[in-house]
């Protein structure tokens, strides 16, 4: 396991094992903090007239963090998270509007945070579909905002690079040697698609 899902495991081992249910729940709780945060940041615009752009986009880096390693949970990453979303990308409508895209956003993560609900609930590996086509939703909506703040495509993944490193120098995290910067967010599929998609 290299990458972001290496450096997941490394943090998070003395709590479960990576993406097992309970790690499931952890990054269900995480993704609906990020995507709270960022809804407020799109409140204080609104309310306040201030500007919290790079806040926005440090926000949308998080959430791209944790859908990645929750997407993992239900066997949707990598690959075939960027073959369904690029499907998806074409037939979602192009909204600009920051206030409504962050709600929807909000809405998607919300109902996702539903289902784990009822796993956790139930004990099941229950609504495993229901779940992946939400993890897609939420990545289309993320692009969207994504769009809007100017950090889609490889200026996001840029972000998350930067974003993951500063994790990894705080808590003193060693990571293979030999892999690159781009290979601690595993990432490049996603890259490689956007310039398709243009």
């Amino acid at each position: 396991m290299t990458g972001i899902f290496e450096l997941h495991q490394k943090m998070t081992a003395h709590l479960f094992p990576s993406f097992s249910s309970e790690d499931e729940r952890f990054l269900a709780l995480a993704l609906c903090g990020e995507a709270g945060e960022l809804a407020n940041y799109i409140k204080k615009r609104w309310r306040d007239g201030v500007d919290l752009k790079e806040e926005i986009r440090d926000e949308i880096a998080d959430i791209r963090v944790y859908l990645e390693l929750i997407a993992r949970c239900f066997d949707i990453d990598g690959h075939k998270m960027e073959s369904i979303f690029r499907d998806a990308l074409i037939i979602e409508p192009n909204f600009d509007n920051e206030r409504f895209i962050s709600l929807s956003l909000c809405h998607r993560v919300g109902k996702l945070a539903g289902i784990i609900e009822t796993r956790w609930i139930t004990n099941e590996d229950v609504m495993r579909g229901t779940a992946q086509n939400d993890i897609v939703n939420i990545r289309v909506y993320l692009e969207m905002i994504a769009r809007i703040f100017l950090i889609e495509g490889k200026k996001l993944d840029h972000r998350v690079e930067q974003k993951l490193a500063k994790v990894i120098q705080k808590h003193g995290i060693k990571m293979d040697k030999d892999e690159t910067a781009s290979e601690h967010i595993g990432m490049s599929s996603y890259t490689r698609s956007q310039d398709t998609l243009r």
